[in-house]
């Protein structure tokens, strides 16, 4: 049991979990070389209620198949990469955390293989939510409030659900959700504003279920399908765009939505 620690300025991480299964549990770790807290060679801890933030790298680093960590209701802001990153056949539980202004993603996935439910993600540099490196994520139920990019990204042969989350982001250019040589399955969430769209999708998406609200006059594109892409738009609510679906030279399923 790791408890009510106070870790920082340490060469690596402040509190490192290698292979084995503790609780890390309301610590503090602030300004360490790497992570605040590191987890990896097929570790399976508890991190519950723990402070990670100004590290250089993330807030919380997680690598390795077999590592599988909890990891829930922690806060990470202002780190040098993401608030919680994970790599390299990673599986954890991610869930209840709060992730803002970090330099990279409030939590990003390269290679790995998460559960991302109920956390809050905002004002980070680069996405909400990222995904990149052949990845396959379950994304549900989080927030992604006003981040510099995307609110999700999903790049470079990755495959994401994403469901029952609220996406919000006000001026800007980046889409709220990108799919980017991917595949991801969009359903019921909540998605307000967007730059050049709402929804990017440059791969596979089925897109379905879902309310867009566009904020303010200049809103465009609800959904921009790319050439050579393939979308299926069933059911969605579309509110306040100069149009609902965009494309050129792609395949395209489009059915029962309700557009205003």
């Amino acid at each position: 049991v790791v408890r009510e620690n106070t870790c920082n300025e340490n060469l690596r991480a402040g509190i490192g979990c290698r292979n084995s299964s503790p609780l890390i549990l309301d610590n503090v770790c602030f300004q360490n070389i790497r992570a605040g807290i590191g987890c990896r060679e097929g570790a399976t801890p508890v991190m519950r209620g723990n402070k990670c933030y100004q590290n250089r790298r993330a807030g919380i680093g997680i690598r390795m198949k077999g590592t599988a960590p909890v990891v829930e209701n922690n806060e990470c802001y202002e780190n040098d990469m993401a608030g919680i990153g994970c790599r390299d056949g990673a599986e954890p539980v991610i869930r209840n955390n709060r992730c803002s202004k970090n330099k990279m993603a409030g939590i990003g996935c390269d290679g790995a293989n998460p559960l991302i439910v109920g956390n809050d993600c905002r004002e980070n540099e680069l996405a909400g939510i990222g995904m990149r490196g052949e990845g396959n994520a379950t994304i549900q139920g989080n927030k992604c409030i006003e981040n510099k990019l995307a609110a999700i990204g999903v790049t470079d042969g990755s495959k994401a659900t994403i469901s029952g989350n609220h996406l919000v982001r006000t001026g800007g250019m980046p889409p709220i959700i990108a799919v980017k040589e991917s595949t991801a399955l969009i359903q019921n969430n909540k998605i307000e504003g967007g730059g050049v769209a709402a929804i990017l999708v440059q791969g596979t998406a089925t897109i379905s279920n879902n309310q867009f609200v566009g904020l303010g006059e200049k809103q465009g594109n609800a959904i921009w399908v790319w050439e050579g892409s393939t979308a299926t738009i069933d059911a969605n609510t579309f509110i306040g765009y100069r149009a609902a679906v965009s494309s050129t030279r792609a395949t395209l399923i489009v059915t029962g939505n309700t557009v205003q």
